[in-house]
């Protein structure tokens, strides 16, 4: 056994000529096929929602459900070409979890319009 490469040291060429270069085609029906199979078990599409009448560049991000308690409340991001700076807070769960839900409902596109929006109104009091 101490002898032993495993094979990694075979002079030996494996042949793989009869292997596809290029992507399958699929047909609509098996795409309609896979992503219902892919519902089924839980995986949602990633792609955005097409902007409906009325909104655009600029609009809103949709309002995202509020999870159920005791699940971790989350939300997808988009990016913004604007000079940005980074902060991570650390708190409770269930504080955190409230703030994103306050985003969510309000239907502020970011968390930093929220965190704007409770800055304004503490101003103003």
């Amino acid at each position: 056994m101490p002898n032993d490469t495993f094979g990694f040291q075979s002079k030996r060429r494996i042949d793989l000529s009869d292997i596809p270069t290029s992507p399958p085609e699929v047909t609509p029906e098996r795409e309609a096929a896979a992503l219902e199979r892919g519902e089924k078990l839980g995986f949602v599409a990633r792609e955005p929602a097409a902007p409906t009448q009325g909104e655009g560049e600029g609009a809103r991000a949709p309002v995202v459900a509020s999870a159920p308690s005791g699940e971790r409340v989350t939300r997808q991001r988009t990016k913004r070409s604007a000079s940005v700076r980074n902060i991570l807070i650390r708190g409770p769960e269930d504080v955190l979890d409230e703030f994103v839900r306050f985003v969510n409902e309000q239907r502020f596109g970011s968390y930093w319009e929220g965190l704007r929006h409770l800055m304004d109104n503490q101003k103003a009091d």
